[in-house]
């Protein structure tokens, strides 16, 4: 879109004049505690170094480790084993950088960015595919309905790819719509070499916004794509299944993102606080509450977090325990501490 910059322009108090509001900055205020980051209409990867370079939260992002690198030496010694580090990339493979281009007039009074509403500014999080799946029916993308004829026969082989983040990152199919989700962006260079791919987001399937998920779909003519991303679920499932039988009860945190926009990079870290509000019966747990130290940044928004620990909880039996879920914000009691509220699990989700 060039360099076109937008302005609002809006009277100030008891003057007659009017002031010059920066839009790109209105909504970067409006950010509070959650971490998307904030896009202006300059070239996206410009502004993504410069958010990368200007960071004042984690300056030097030392502990963020690009995906393609990290290995056995990035994990607290008691983890080091390869079982741990296969789960930590297959969750990597499939998590994916969300730019969504419209903030929906439905956002309610007081939500993130309710204040933005209607606005065009881009902002960018991160998420997590959850499936992939071949169509049925005619392709419901805008590009086929807008053309085919009503009849099955006539309609382009398309496929479907469920996708999870923060309910704050995408609120409702209005910014599904406006929405461009980026797969297996692990390099700087990966659009060029061909390695990322892209959709376009379709509709909300489900959304929480007490426990700040949200699910939606992509469509996708890709096959190639749908290929792959049945594979990595696979795997990721597989991995997750051969989690080592005997690990710390001290919790293991992981987070990977697209922090600033940037290419793939995983953090690790200790859980600080668990807080459970028990549903009945007690044995399931309604919403949790986790503090971490996995360093996170504007963009890590919606990042599938884990915590990996042999500690039974919710009244489970088992020697191995993980649970996933989204990141939705950091607290100001220190530089590394971040909250979630969920009622899910990966046990739920995939």
């Amino acid at each position: 879109m060039g360099n076109i910059k937008s302005k609002i322009w809006q009277r100030t108090p008891g003057g007659s004049e009017d002031a010059e509001i920066d839009p790109v900055e209105k909504k970067k205020k409006d950010r509070k505690s959650i971490e998307c980051e904030v896009f202006g209409f300059g070239d996206e990867a410009a502004e993504s170094a410069a958010a990368w370079k200007d960071c004042r939260k984690n300056p030097d992002h030392v502990t963020f480790i690009p995906a393609p690198e990290f290995g056995l030496e990035h994990l607290p010694p008691d983890y080091r084993e390869v079982p741990v580090l296969d789960f930590i990339t297959a969750v990597s493979a499939l998590t994916v950088r969300l730019r969504v281009d419209v903030v929906s007039h439905k956002r309610p009074k007081g939500y993130a960015f309710a204040e933005n509403r209607g606005s065009r500014v881009p902002h960018v999080g991160s998420g997590l595919v959850r499936r992939a799946s071949v169509g049925q029916g005619p392709c419901p993308c805008r590009t086929c309905s807008g053309t085919q004829n009503s009849s099955p026969s006539s309609s382009p082989k398309w496929f479907e790819i469920s996708v999870g983040s923060a309910c704050h990152v995408l609120y409702n199919s209005e910014e599904a719509l406006a929405t461009r989700v980026d797969f297996f962006y692990d390099h700087e260079h990966s659009r060029k070499d061909g390695q990322l791919k892209s959709a376009k987001g379709f509709q909300v399937t489900e959304k929480d916004r007490k426990s700040d998920v949200c699910f939606f779909t992509c469509i996708t003519h890709d096959e190639g794509l749908f290929t792959r991303l049945q594979s990595l679920l696979d795997r990721f499932e597989s991995c997750r299944k051969n989690l080592p039988k005997e690990l710390p009860s001290e919790s293991l945190m992981m987070v990977v993102s697209h922090p600033h926009g940037q290419p793939k990079k995983i953090t690790v870290g200790e859980l600080v606080k668990h807080k459970v509000i028990w549903a009945e019966p007690r044995a399931l747990a309604l919403t949790w509450t986790l503090l971490y130290r996995a360093d996170t940044c504007a963009g890590s928004s919606g990042a599938p977090v884990f915590e990996i620990s042999s500690k039974t909880r919710y009244g489970r039996n088992g020697y191995v325990y993980s649970v996933g879920t989204f990141h939705s914000g950091w607290e100001s009691k220190g530089n590394h501490s971040v909250r979630i509220h969920s009622s899910y699990s990966w046990e739920s989700i995939f």
